[in-house]
C-alpha cells in the first residue's frame, strides 16, 4: 500500500520523558510496557541528571518521570533536589506508594512540581482482573493521599471492560479529585509482536458508552472531564466532538505527531514514544553527548525519515479530511494492529 506523508516539521524536544525504571508494584495485564525491552533496570542518577541538563539546554520546558513506577526509583529524592529551581518536573504514578504515610511525608520534602495519577480500575472487581493481587483499599488510600499534593490530577484508564466513566468520576471526586482525564486503550507490544486484548467492535462499543455517559460524568466535575485524542476524531459523533472542542475537553495530536517531545529509556536510548519502546532511534553517549550533538542528531536526515514514516496518513482517506491537521490520524500504535481503512471515515466530518 502506498502512503502519503502528512507534513514535515523540525523536531523540538519541548517535553522530555525519562523512563527511570521498569519495575512496578501493579503488573497490569493491559500495560503497554509489560514486556519492555530487556527489563533494563533503574536509570542511574548520573544519567538522569545528564539527560535533564541536555534536555534543558536543548529547549525542554518540562521533564516527566515515567516507568515502570517512578515512586520505586531509588534516586527520586536526589533527582528532585537536583532539579529544584532548575526545571519543572512531574511523575506519572499509580499512587500505591503514597498509601504509606511515611513515604508521602518523605516525598513531600522533595516533591516534583506535579503528579499524574493513573487510576487503573473503577471497582474492586475490575481491579482484580486488571491487576490481580493489588489491594483496592490501599490503592484508593494512595490516590487520596497523592491528590492532597500540589498540582495533582487523575487519569482513568478506559477499556471496553471498564468504561463506566460516571462511576470512575464519582470515585475520583470522593477521593478529592477536581477533574478527570480519560486515557483510552491502545494495543501493546507483547512477545515480539503487536497485540490487542480487544477487537475494534468492542472498542467501538466503549466509545459509544463514553458518549452516552459523558454529559452525566462531566457534571460531577463542573465540566472538567477531558478526553485524550488517541483515536482518529472521525470515530466520534460530530455533535459530540464539536461540543468537546468548543469546551476544550479533548486533546488532539501527541508529542510524536507534533514533534514536540521524546522519551529516554533507562539506559539513555531515544524513543519517539513510550508505547514504541521496542524502537530505539539513538543512544546518549553513542550518537550524541553534547547539546550541539543532540540537536544535530534530531535534525539528521535519518532521524527525520523515521518521523516522516510515523507521520504518514493512516489511510488515504485521511488525505482528504478537512480537520486532519487537528486530528493527525490518531495514535500511531493503533495502526500496528487495527486496519485504518476499516475505521477511518472522514466523510462523517
Amino acid at each position: 500500500r502506498k502512503f502519503c506523508y502528512s507534513y514535515k516539521a523540525q523536531l523540538q524536544p519541548k517535553s522530555v520523558f525519562l523512563t527511570v525504571n521498569r519495575a512496578c508494584n501493579m503488573n497490569c495485564k493491559i500495560c503497554y510496557a509489560r514486556e519492555a525491552v530487556g527489563n533494563l533496570g533503574d536509570m542511574s542518577l548520573e544519567l538522569a541528571c545528564s539527560l535533564t541538563k541536555l534536555a534543558v539546554d536543548s529547549g525542554a520546558k518540562m521533564i516527566t518521570l515515567i516507568g515502570g513506577e517512578p515512586t520505586l526509583w531509588p534516586w527520586l529524592k536526589k533527582y528532585n533536589q537536583f532539579t529544584q529551581g532548575y526545571i519543572r518536573t512531574s511523575i506519572v504514578t499509580n499512587a500505591l506508594a503514597f498509601a504509606n504515610l511515611s513515604y508521602q511525608k518523605k516525598y513531600s520534602q522533595n516533591p516534583n512540581y506535579g503528579i499524574g495519577i493513573s487510576l487503573k480500575a473503577s471497582t474492586p472487581e475490575k481491579l482484580s482482573v486488571t491487576a490481580e493481587g493489588v489491594n483496592w483499599g490501599k490503592m484508593l488510600k494512595g490516590v487520596r493521599q497523592a491528590l492532597k499534593l500540589p498540582r495533582s490530577g487523575v487519569s482513568f484508564v478506559c477499556t471496553p471492560d471498564d468504561c463506566d466513566i460516571t462511576r470512575a468520576a464519582t470515585l475520583v471526586k470522593s477521593l478529592g479529585g477536581s477533574s478527570l482525564s480519560l486515557n483510552l486503550y491502545r494495543p501493546s507490544f507483547i512477545s515480539g509482536q503487536w497485540e490487542s486484548v480487544y477487537e475494534w467492535a468492542q472498542i467501538r462499543e466503549m466509545l459509544l458508552e463514553i458518549v452516552r455517559q459523558f454529559p452525566i460524568a462531566e457534571k460531577i466535575f463542573d465540566g472538567k472531564l477531558f478526553l485524550s485524542g488517541k483515536y482518529p476524531l472521525c470515530v466520534w459523533p460530530k455533535s459530540f466532538l464539536d461540543e468537546r472542542i468548543v469546551k476544550h475537553q479533548i486533546s488532539t495530536g501527541c508529542m510524536l505527531s507534533k514533534r514536540k517531545g521524546l522519551v529516554f529509556d533507562s539506559k539513555g536510548s531515544v524513543v519517539m514514544c513510550n508505547h514504541l519502546h521496542p524502537y530505539l532511534i539513538g543512544q546518549y553517549g553513542v550518537d550524541f553527548t553534547t547539546t550541539d550533538e543532540f540537536l544535530a542528531f534530531l535534525g539528521k536526515n535519518t532521524t527525520m525519515q523515521i518521523y516522516d514514516q510515523t507521520s504518514r496518513f493512516p489511510s488515504l482517506k485521511c488525505k482528504e479530511c478537512k480537520i486532519y491537521d487537528i486530528c493527525t490520524g490518531g495514535c500511531v500504535v493503533l495502526w500496528t494492529y487495527f486496519q485504518p481503512d476499516a475505521i477511518v471515515q472522514p466523510e462523517r466530518r
